[in-house]
């Protein structure tokens, strides 16, 4: 287990900012996320980390230890740090087992001691009893916990992650999201895992570093980051909320706010360290809206239905602000057409800025 400190850490190929000062730290023992869209910095970062690009500027350490600075860069082999890719990176013509310890026995261990190393990564990925299989006849998940073997048998200090599950189907990828967080948990191991997919972030990491730009924009739990994202651009990609323009006009201490929406009052979360009586921004999510045609409802239009097995979800836009889609849920069995009428209710919101 190691703690990641990276401090202003700055990134140009040429004339392009790829990573633009980002400071992030990871927690002894942690499952921390790098979250973002294609192009935001997130892969350069962990290469940074793992040592196979060099900084321009900044600093990054684990466990205290500078592994990297614009005049310093400790190879990737003398790191101590596990990294499992996207594409597996197996050699098709050894089996699992001469896979786990090729690494081992360039390091020369005694036979005794690879064998055991090897024997202790398999079991703890759940392939002991595959070890003289070729990769060609495993599935795509027992690829990747192959390659996931071959990383703890090093025993490294450090694991990361660059989008291991992307290669897999809709099926075998959620199955193994729990496998991860089950290994974590067992293991205790600090890991950093790169990935564009916001499902997967939420659903396994502990906290969520989001990227876009090549910068660090918000790290926050899944929860927090869900319910109360930093500003615009966070509320839009996490969970595509919507952000409307509303006016602070009381501030309650218990983290709400009363706010006038499209001319409606409506009572909802604030963020207490920046919100004021004034000008504000709302996100709201599918849940936050109730289509229910109330007193406090808003005048809305249905442009989309889609059925979603225990419930629909529903695309609509408030008369009010025709530039800014909304989504709503509803019951499985409410009928409601594209271009229908209907009353929207904010029943919750998160206000900022």
């Amino acid at each position: 287990m190691a703690s990641v400190t990276i401090d202003r850490a700055t990134k140009r190929f040429g004339e392009t900012l790829a990573l633009d000062g980002v400071t992030l730290s990871a927690r002894t023992g942690e499952f921390l996320a790098l979250l973002g869209p294609s192009g935001c910095g997130k892969t350069t970062l962990l290469r940074l980390i793992a040592g196979f690009e060099t900084l321009t500027d900044g600093e990054i350490r684990v466990d205290g230890d500078l592994l990297s600075s614009a005049r310093h860069h400790v190879p990737t082999e003398k790191r101590r740090i596990g990294m499992v890719f996207q594409s597996y990176a197996l050699w098709p013509h050894m089996s699992v087992w001469d896979n786990v310890a090729f690494a081992l026995k360039v390091r020369r261990l005694t036979p005794a001691a690879l064998k055991a190393r090897v024997a202790e990564a398999l079991e703890m990925v759940g392939l002991g009893s595959l070890g003289t299989r070729r990769p060609a006849a495993l599935s795509g998940g027992q690829r990747q916990r192959v390659a996931l073997a071959r990383c703890l048998a090093m025993d490294p200090r450090l694991v990361l992650l660059d989008e291991p599950l992307a290669n897999l189907d809709a099926h075998l990828r959620e199955s193994m999201r729990a496998e991860f967080q089950d290994f974590h948990k067992r293991s205790g191991a600090t890991m950093i895992h790169v990935t564009h997919d916001q499902s997967e972030a939420l659903t396994m990491a502990d906290r969520v570093a989001v990227m876009m730009g090549g910068r660090l924009r918000q790290v926050a739990s899944p929860t927090e980051l869900y319910r109360c994202p930093a500003d615009e651009d966070v509320s839009r990609f996490i969970g595509r909320g919507s952000v409307l323009p509303v006016d602070v006009r009381e501030v309650a201490s218990c983290g709400t706010c009363h706010a006038i929406l499209a001319g409606q009052p409506i009572r909802v979360r604030r963020d207490p360290a920046r919100v004021l009586p004034g000008p504000g921004q709302l996100c709201l999510r599918a849940e936050d809206v109730r289509l229910d045609g109330g007193a406090e409802s808003l005048p809305a239009r249905v442009t989309g239905v889609r059925f979603q097995g225990d419930r629909r979800e529903v695309d609509l836009i408030l008369e009010a602000f025709p530039e800014e889609p909304l989504r709503a849920w509803t019951a499985w069995d409410h009928a409601l057409e594209p271009g229908g009428a209907v009353g929207a209710t904010v029943v919750d919101g998160w206000v900022f800025g």
